[in-house]
């Protein structure tokens, strides 16, 4: 096979074209393995994660002569210097910080790996791999503001090309650079208005990674309805589609709908950029030793790696360590502090959270009162959430949270605890929303409180603070208690609620307790047989919470009354013609009313009656006279009262004449005299708005 059928593409939304794939705005996150702070603005073109190691992926900003390669032999690109990102007139800053955003950013996706990124060529020797045994080669990928380059290779707009399997092929210079094509117009929108740099670093640098990707064999994360998986909230896999998500991940497919379970750490470490060396051990006993204050450095490089912090403490007193990941990183931070049994002091963190944009990948952690001695902060990668499940609920995965992260740790010493929060309740004001009070023991009064709350074992909100004094729909604090709402959260879900006091800088003992939300809304809300006067209203379980239904709300106009579980209908009637009904269904339950569906009937005005139902006509007793026994069932009224039956015999076979009699509005039957023969019978209803149609029999013989 021609090595040019090996040639993967990934493209971007350019232009109006929904292609794949680039990713969104996304937030700062953390500090990086990176320049130090106020380093020159040349330093950005010198920037190395790892020196020193075998494997090197070179992001070439400068511009690169490209001859004698496939992307000239096979694809047509004429042989020349290609440009990188440096401006006519030279180097500006704005620049310089794209290109430091945008190596943050690489150098974080490939920090599991023992593989330097660098902004500074480091020469032949140490990209092109010369035979099987040389061990010192990587890739050069190439940001460049060619359109002639772009349009020559890709056969519509794309924001990046590379030749799959091509990072430790010996040779693999004919295969180089790895192309990622950077719109001239956006980088001179973000040079003008520095806001934009960092969506803009986000998309070159997913470009980049999900080319490299390629070229260390792996293929695209799609589903079940995309060849690249769009992501959901504000996550997606680098081997997708990460346009308007911040969070993005290697992946192992288990996202929901995933058509491909591909583990792309394990391919990615077999094709030519093995695992870096663990950095720190993961229990008590082999953590590092750290001074309390200093900032220690780490990379979290699988999921099952765990990174362990020592910290000798001299006094009681409180814990507090605080970890971000590198800016525009993958990792999600996990903290616990631990006691040298290896037991569970704490469990520490920031609820993850966001939609296009991630919040909360950083953590927190602050212990109680614990004694003096050695106590040991372990460093892990969470999950978080990759999609919806076909319950309704996330799916969460720990795979691709990984990376580098910068951790301070922190001592304080304390005469004696914040008091002990009691009697934490939990109850939903609201569908989505869930509300906790609390008291507090007798002790020093608190001067705030810290609230969490949990999914399981998955941290999603908080610690959020509520001061004493606060006084808000939301919040509400004294130092005898206080209340606090969660809103945004899950139909008919579990959630565990956790909280504390403090007191100055110190944190008394977590309080808990567990709650569950109400249903979600009914589905499939419908009026049928609407009349003048009356509906039938049908609906259908929820998709969440379908079990934990105890009855359902029904409120017309304002009025409420209750349907059994079961039942899942309700006729309205007596309602006048003509007029509007705004109906709102709610589901019950233990824990309270779910969430809402409504609709509006509009009921038609009254008209004529409908035919009487269910006619029959047979021969009455033998005569003379001779008679017809004729039955009716009611007519609909159709909101005008029936006034009246009238009641029609016409003779067949070409006689003439006719007999008839009006009845009561109650008359269901009457036996009418008929001259001998064959006859026909109608029926009529009668309202204040005119006789209705008539219900006809078949002929009968009077007798």
């Amino acid at each position: 096979m021609s090595l040019f059928r090996l040639l993967v593409v990934v493209a971007l939304v350019v232009a109006g074209c929904a292609l794949p794939a680039a990713a969104g705005a996304g937030a700062d996150r953390g500090v990086a393995v990176a320049a130090p702070a106020g380093a020159a603005a040349d330093d950005a073109l010198a920037l190395s994660s790892l020196p020193g190691a075998e494997r090197t992926v070179f992001l070439d900003v400068d511009g690169h002569d490209v001859r004698g390669t496939a992307w000239n032999t096979g694809h047509g690109l004429a042989a020349g210097t290609y440009p990188g990102l440096r401006p006519a007139g030279g180097w500006d800053e704005a620049t310089l910080e794209l290109v430091r955003l945008v190596w943050q950013r690489v150098a974080d996706d490939l920090a599991p790996f023992a593989v330097d990124v660098t902004t500074a060529d480091p020469g032949a020797d140490a990209l092109e791999r010369a035979s099987t045994s040389d061990r010192a080669y990587g890739m050069r990928v190439l940001l460049t503001t060619s359109t002639t380059a772009a349009s020559t290779l890709c056969d519509e707009p794309c924001g990046g090309i590379a030749f799959a399997d091509a990072f430790d092929r010996v040779g693999s210079a004919d295969q180089s650079p790895t192309w990622v094509f950077v719109d001239p117009d956006d980088l001179a929108a973000a040079r003008s208005e520095p806001g934009r740099l960092p969506a803009l670093a986000d998309t070159l640098a997913a470009a980049a990674s999900h080319e490299l990707g390629h070229t260390l064999g792996l293929a695209h994360d799609g589903d079940e309805e995309f060849e690249y998986h769009p992501g959901h909230g504000y996550w997606a896999p680098i081997m997708g589609r990460s346009d308007g998500r911040s969070l993005v991940q290697w992946s192992n497919g288990d996202f929901p709908g995933a058509v491909r379970r591909e583990d792309d750490v394990a391919l990615i470490a077999a094709n030519g950029a093995p695992l870096r060396a663990d950095d720190h051990r993961d229990s008590p006993s082999t953590g590092t030793v750290v001074a309390p204050g200093t900032v220690t450095h780490g990379v979290i490089s699988t999921r099952t790696d765990r990174d362990v912090l020592l910290v000798d403490t001299t006094c009681s007193g409180t814990v507090r360590a605080q970890v971000a990941p590198s800016p525009g990183g993958n990792l999600d931070v996990g903290l616990r502090l631990l006691r040298a049994d290896g037991g569970v002091q704490e469990v520490g963190g920031t609820g993850t959270h966001g939609d296009g944009a991630v919040l909360g990948l950083d953590a927190d952690l602050v212990s109680g009162l614990v004694p003096a001695g050695r106590w040991a902060v372990e460093i892990d990668g969470v999950p978080v959430t990759t999609g919806v499940a076909a319950d309704g609920r996330p799916t969460w995965s720990d795979y691709g949270s990984l990376g580098a992260w910068s951790a301070r740790i922190t001592t304080s010493c304390a005469a004696a605890a914040p008091p002990a929060v009691t009697d934490v309740r939990m109850a939903p004001p609201a569908p989505g929303v869930l509300q906790v009070r609390w008291g507090t023991a007798s002790g020093t009064p608190p001067t705030a409180y810290e609230v969490r709350l949990w999914d399981g074992e998955h941290l999603v909100r908080g610690p959020e603070t509520v001061p004493v004094g606060a006084t808000s729909a939301t919040s509400e604090a004294t130092a005898r208690g206080g209340r606090h709402q969660l809103g945004g959260l899950r139909t008919a879900a579990t959630y565990r609620v956790e909280v504390r006091s403090v007191v100055g800088g110190e944190r008394g003992p977590w309080s808990g307790t567990t709650g569950r939300t109400p249903p979600g809304a009914v589905t499939r809300l419908a009026a049928t047989d609407v009349r003048p006067t009356s509906a039938t209203l049908t609906w259908s379980l929820p998709t969440t919470g379908a079990a934990d239904v105890t009855g359902y709300v029904v409120v017309v106009n304002g009025r409420s009354q209750w349907v059994p579980a079961r039942q899942r209908r309700l006729t309205l009637d007596g309602r006048r013609p003509g007029s509007s009904l705004a109906v709102e269904v709610r589901p019950t339950s233990a824990t309270g009313h779910g969430a809402s569906a409504s609709l509006t009937v509009r009921l038609p005005r009254a008209s004529v009656p409908s035919a009487p139902t269910g006619l029959s006509v047979r021969p009455g007793p033998v005569g003379p006279p001779t008679t017809a026994y004729v039955r009716w069932g009611a007519a609909h009224a159709n909101g005008a009262p029936i006034t009246a039956y009238y009641v029609v015999a016409r003779p067949v076979g070409g006689r003439t004449g006719k007999v008839s009699r009006v009845l009561a509005p109650s008359a269901r039957s009457v036996d009418l005299p008929l001259p001998g023969g064959r006859w026909v019978v109608h029926v009529h209803a009668v309202n204040a708005r005119g006789t209705g149609p008539g219900m006809r029999s078949v002929s009968v013989l009077a007798q």
